[in-house]
């Protein structure tokens, strides 16, 4: 549960502090400090009443992107887009597709274009077959989610405190030759794709480049060749 206390509502709290003064009944003092330690046991209640649980966030983030019931109805995602890497030497821009197949399976294929650096384009072709607090993101609030899968590294994950819509993810992932970078990935312009909210611009950033994704076009249901899953042999 998100923390809503720091130990001012705790009634220990309020007994002790009644107790540090002998008040006269009926005194002016005694009716000040009766009054001021109503206000703020209300307060207290107040901010009680409105932590939530982490389950509630995620519930909540579910009926945002579109309700339990339309995200089940989605088996598989086509999503295609263009994206731009700033670098040192110049922005290099490239296309990105990604693609979803219930339960677990993913592929993401990004090309871009590395003429203008003087080197050709890079191809990067992933395949997959397989509550912690509030915190600010762009100025708004958010619910800060840890996920921890059996196997892979960890994700942060935060969800709008208003929208219940997922705003930003942070995950440490491996390069080569450079070892662990903290990546992050922040999610704009949601849009109703048969039913579920679907980002439309992305932003990632780390310590070794930023890039930018536009989405142009987003498919559910669409057939998908499982072979497009399997990672290639090593040659």
């Amino acid at each position: 549960m998100v923390a809503a206390s720091d130990g001012w509502c705790d009634d220990d709290v309020f007994r002790a502090t009644h107790r540090s003064r002998p008040f006269v009944k009926g005194t002016p003092m005694r009716v000040t400090a009766t009054r001021v330690l109503l206000a703020v046991s209300i307060l207290c209640a107040a901010v009680a009443a409105s932590a939530q649980t982490v389950d509630e966030i995620v519930e909540k983030s579910l009926t945002a992107l579109g309700g339990r019931a339309a995200l089940a109805k989605v088996t598989s995602r086509s999503t295609s887009g263009k994206m731009t890497v700033s670098t040192p030497g110049g922005d290099v821009s490239g296309t990105i597709e990604v693609l979803n197949q219930a339960p677990n399976k993913s592929r993401t294929l990004i090309n871009l274009d590395l003429t203008p650096l003087g080197a050709q384009s890079l191809v990067v072709d992933n395949r997959f077959d397989a509550l912690a607090g509030r915190e600010k993101v762009a100025d708004r609030d958010a619910y800060a989610l840890t996920i921890t899968p059996a196997a892979g590294p960890v994700t942060h994950l935060f969800i709008d405190a208003e929208s219940y819509l997922p705003a930003k993810m942070v995950v440490t992932i491996e390069l080569p030759e450079i070892g662990s970078v903290e990546q992050t990935i922040e999610f704009a312009d949601y849009r109703d794709v048969d039913g579920v909210k679907v980002p439309f611009r992305l932003k990632g950033s780390s310590a070794v480049q930023t890039f930018f994704t536009v989405i142009s076009k987003v498919e559910h249901n669409v057939k998908i060749d499982p072979a497009l899953f399997v990672k290639p042999a090593v040659k």
